[in-house]
């Protein structure tokens, strides 16, 4: 029975571990491309939030902060929300920062 106790516990943390990575690359990629994004419209001589924000947006997350930055580079903070494996479990976020820009 402890056995059985303990073997179940391992499988909820690691399914709960999993959603939290899941969620962060998640982040992380979105994070990424919106900051592509972002760079590529500031050299474009357009609003690099904006286009940054429509790929955030595209990916159902939510931008959290955008700067351009004064090496021509743009910085984004983006978070999406994560859930446990059922409705019970409680509800977290997680927010990945990514910058891009020109190389030095």
């Amino acid at each position: 029975m402890a056995v059985m106790a303990m073997t179940a516990t391992v499988l909820i943390a690691a399914l709960l571990l999993a959603q939290i990575l899941r969620a962060r690359q998640r982040a992380s990629t979105a994070g990424d491309l919106a900051a592509l994004a972002g760079a590529s419209a500031l050299v474009g001589g357009e609003e690099p939030c904006l286009a940054a924000g429509r790929v955030v947006e595209a990916h159902g997350l939510s931008l959290q902060s955008c700067a351009a930055l004064e090496d021509d580079s743009v910085q984004v903070r983006v978070e999406t929300p994560w859930r446990g494996p059922s409705l019970w479990w409680p509800v977290g976020s997680v927010t990945a920062v990514s910058r891009a820009g020109p190389s030095p």
